[in-house]
């Protein structure tokens, strides 16, 4: 598909296009290197949508560009980059944009103690700031389309905290708490907003949280010194984790959200989400820390015993049992919580003792960003170089 053809479709009249056209839309994604952006791009390029593919590296948009998709360099950390992107991206695009999905993410290990205010401005520069920078910048052009969406790709880590995780956390809460703001400022606009939240996905997060760790933590001065030993064991491992989908469940959400004509504010994907999100609203906060500390607690009793094999049980078991026992007994708390939750997203929790299955599944992976709980392109490093368009490098 080259560009020529891509610039027909509300620059001529309806009878002048054919109707497979009609409804193609103008989409713009972040992240696009890999893992869950660049599954999107694929797809929705193949569904015939014009899809303008985001990348930090000017090496990664060249190979989408071979690949016959539309690429644009975009760095979520540089402003200058995030203006550039968005003028490349309306060129192709015609000053049109449809839906605009937030993607690009990286996820920094270490326990709060560990992290370094630098840091933490890297970790929110990218997940944050730069994503409402773009969001930003882009509202007027989206606010002219007939079905403008916002597509924020967040986490179950948006909904929850596990240890070691902390910045990601943070970053995701706050994206959650600008989407819910401007999901009420929008409300008298066309635009709909809407939270997708995975839980585990295939994808480079893995390696690429692994680089922030060893970057970014000093684990010789932490009194975390043995959990990171045993997180450095779990980066290289291949093992699938419990409840882990592909990028394909993350696009048969987006792809509804874009096609629905009111959207639900939050889409759950993957059983991990959707039975963590259960467990917050039925458990009181000490129940659930419990839970979460269970959880992240069970997994380095796992990296201990490298020489087991298959979902390993733990005694994380009594505390979920003793959590759901006491939220079960009391039915008016129960009842209030799930007249809340919207129907579909009860309609994938079969049973409320999967919450026994998830903690004795072993479903987190330490240090790593939770389980490649979601793609990452922009993932920070300092020492890194970034190839400019000019195919000079400047120290990022």
């Amino acid at each position: 598909m080259t560009t020529s053809t891509l610039t027909c479709s509300r620059s001529l009249s309806e009878k002048a296009l054919p109707p497979q056209t009609l409804n193609r839309l103008r989409i713009l994604i972040t992240g696009c290197s890999s893992g869950i952006g660049y599954h999107c791009a694929k797809r929705l390029h193949e569904q015939g949508h014009i899809v303008v593919a985001a990348c930090r590296q000017y090496t990664d948009v060249k190979r989408l560009q071979d690949e016959g998709l539309l690429a644009v360099q975009l760095d979520l950390d540089d402003s200058g980059s995030i203006v550039e992107g968005i003028r490349d991206c309306l060129a192709i695009t015609h000053n049109i944009l449809d839906v605009l999905i937030n993607n690009g993410a990286y996820g920094q290990p270490g326990a709060v103690e560990d992290l370094t205010r630098a840091t933490l401005e890297k970790q929110f520069s990218t997940n944050v700031f730069g994503t409402h920078e773009l969001t930003s910048k882009l509202l007027k052009t989206l606010l002219a389309s007939d079905c403008p969406r916002i597509i924020q790709i967040s986490s179950v880590l948006g909904l929850v905290s596990l240890k070691y995780r902390g910045a990601y956390v943070a970053s995701k809460y706050a994206l959650e708490g600008l989407t819910d703001t401007m999901r009420l400022e929008l409300a008298d606009t066309a635009v709909k907003i809407v939270l997708v939240e995975p839980g585990p996905i295939t994808s480079r997060f893995r390696e690429n949280a692994q680089k922030a760790f060893v970057e970014n933590v000093d684990t010789t001065r932490s009194r975390h010194v043995d959990a990171y030993k045993r997180a450095m064991r779990r980066f290289d491992s291949t093992t699938k984790q419990p409840f882990t989908l592909s990028e394909e469940a993350v696009y048969q959400v987006v792809i509804r959200a874009i096609q629905h004509p009111n959207p639900k504010p939050r889409y759950y994907v993957t059983k991990a989400t959707y039975l963590l999100g259960y467990a917050k609203r039925i458990l009181s906060t000490r129940l659930l820390d419990c839970l979460l500390c269970k959880i992240s607690d069970d997994e380095n009793k796992h990296s201990r015993q490298t020489d087991a094999k298959g979902d390993e049980k733990s005694e994380i078991h009594e505390t979920t049992h003793q959590a759901t026992h006491e939220a079960d007994g009391n039915n008016q708390a129960s009842n209030q919580a799930n007249n809340q939750r919207d129907p579909d997203d009860l309609n994938d929790l079969n049973d409320s003792n999967d919450l026994n299955e998830l903690n004795g599944a072993n479903n987190s992976d330490g240090l790593d960003g939770s389980d490649d709980y979601e793609n990452t392109d922009n993932h920070r490093s300092a020492d890194n170089a970034k190839t400019t368009k000019t195919g000079k490098t400047d120290k990022k």
